[in-house]
């Protein structure tokens, strides 16, 4: 089911603390479908870069990002997992040829 323009749900991690909002955003993702997004909310100062590492890790897009008042404010699109098996192929790839 693709993306109609709005994030399918809004998950708001507000008090959540450390990398909590990282957990959270990773299991509501895991639900949904291919192409569907999710807006995340979080205050917690390593907000940012916990969404960074998400994304990077498994593969989602980070389509927006921006902060109002003391709040982070994350789009995240879930993917085709196709994407992140071939990043892993690349990194693998490139560890074999310095191996070699």
């Amino acid at each position: 089911m693709a993306d109609d323009g709005e994030p399918k749900k809004v998950l708001d991690c507000s008090g959540l603390c450390c990398s909590l909002p990282l957990v959270e955003a990773r299991m509501e993702l895991d639900k949904m479908e291919i192409g569907q997004t999710l807006e995340v909310i979080a205050n917690c100062p390593s907000a940012e870069e916990n969404m960074n590492i998400l994304t990077r890790l498994k593969g989602y897009e980070l389509v927006r990002k921006w902060k109002e008042d003391d709040q982070f404010h994350f789009v995240i699109k879930k993917v085709i997992v196709i994407f992140w098996i071939l990043r892993y192929l690349v990194v693998v790839s490139k560890q074999f040829i310095i191996c070699s």
